[in-house]
């Protein structure tokens, strides 16, 4: 899933999180793990000097 700067720190992650606990509840499971990958820099191409 990817975020877009404008709508982060909009409380998506948390209601992201309800869900999967929601979901993993009703699968009957204990625990949940997840992996984040946060990018907070776009690296834009680099022109090689000569």
């Amino acid at each position: 899933m990817v975020v877009d700067a404008e709508m982060r720190s909009a409380g998506i992650g948390a209601k992201l999180m309800g869900r999967i606990e929601k979901e993993a509840t009703r699968f009957g499971c204990d625990i949940t793990r997840i992996s984040i990958r946060a990018h907070t820099q776009i690296l834009q191409p680099k022109r090689l000097g000569r």
